[in-house]
């Protein structure tokens, strides 16, 4: 019965790429055992909604160490909602590698364990995939799980009418984006194929209209809103799917579509790669120099940029992986 289960807290400080391996790893778990609350963003949560994950979720607008560091009367408005009828959990887990205010949220919202980036240190190998990083966390927790994950019992939507090739260059970091340069050469090595190429009316404005601007018969461009699981009815109905390093490439290498993720030097491959069993991840192999040891930003000739020498030598390397996968 529900009342006997263990209250398991999970929190999601990331966007929807993290969202849908979060859940997919959650899905591992033996919800027989387990009663499980995700809390998350607004967008996250509707995610969770939209493709009846048996979760339950709880809307984190404003984090608390943002409100800390910056009160207002409408963050403390948010704070309140959000503390209202509070409960108790067994277990607070929040597994994301990045600092945040969830540390102070988990003592705010409570949980007889607590498992974090802060109090874990040493015992959590963060270089790693994060399906992998969960699984630590389940183990850490004694939490009973499988070895697969049940997720695609509720992506098995029926499929959209037939499509070839859905390309999704879009991100919601423009630095991840597809330049249209590099999208021009995988329209070429396509060219007996019909390809859609997906993203919303919110997406990177130039690279939008760059995209209206190419004229051939083997492209649509299909820029429209879509709910979460017309986007999964469509990816089902695809032969292929090539994505940029976005939710897109996450879900569909999930279902077990054939998924190439097109993703920059500055991801560690160790964590950041497509991990479904029909998925390939290429990356950027143009030569690095001393600015990315001192700067942080991300630089033009990590990301399959404009420039004609580097994406001669990319389009090169994986045109036959494209051809042949």
């Amino acid at each position: 019965m529900l009342e006997n289960k263990i209250k398991i807290v999970w929190f999601i400080d990331g966007k929807l790429g993290d969202c849908i391996l979060s859940c997919s790893s959650l899905l591992r778990l033996n919800l027989s055992l387990y009663e499980i609350t995700i809390i998350t963003s607004r967008q996250n949560c509707n995610l969770i909604k939209n493709l009846k994950f048996p979760f339950k979720t709880r809307t984190l607008s404003v984090p608390f160490m943002r409100f800390m560091s910056k009160p207002n009367i409408s963050r403390l408005r948010n704070l309140n909602l959000f503390l209202k009828n509070k409960e108790r959990y067994e277990i607070s887990i929040n597994s994301f590698r990045w600092n945040s205010g969830s540390y102070i949220e988990q003592i705010f919202i409570g949980g007889n364990k607590l498992l974090n980036k802060f109090n874990l240190k040493g015992k959590v190998n963060f270089s790693l995939h994060e399906t992998e990083i969960h699984e630590q966390f389940f183990n850490l927790a004694s939490l009973d799980f499988n070895y697969n994950s049940k997720i695609n019992d509720y992506l098995n939507l029926d499929a959209d009418k037939f499509s070839d090739i859905i390309f999704h260059p879009f991100s919601s970091e423009n630095s991840r984006c597809l330049s249209i340069n590099l999208i021009k050469e995988i329209i070429k090595i396509f060219s007996g194929r019909h390809i859609k190429i997906i993203g919303l009316p919110s997406d990177n404005q130039l690279l939008i209209k760059q995209l209206k601007e190419i004229k051939t018969d083997n492209l649509t461009l299909d820029i429209k809103k879509r709910t979460y699981q017309d986007l999964v009815r469509l990816i089902r109905s695809s032969k292929l799917v090539l994505a940029s390093e976005s939710f897109v490439g996450h879900i569909s290498s999930i279902m077990n579509i054939k998924t190439i993720g097109f993703y920059s030097r500055l991801s560690d491959p160790n964590q950041w790669y497509l991990k479904g069993p029909n998925s390939i991840t290429i990356r950027s192999q143009s030569s690095c120099d001393d600015c990315l040891i001192s700067s942080s930003e991300y630089h033009d000739c990590l990301r399959f940029d404009n420039k004609k020498t580097v994406l001669k030598q990319e389009v090169s390397r994986f045109e036959d992986i494209l051809m042949n996968f």
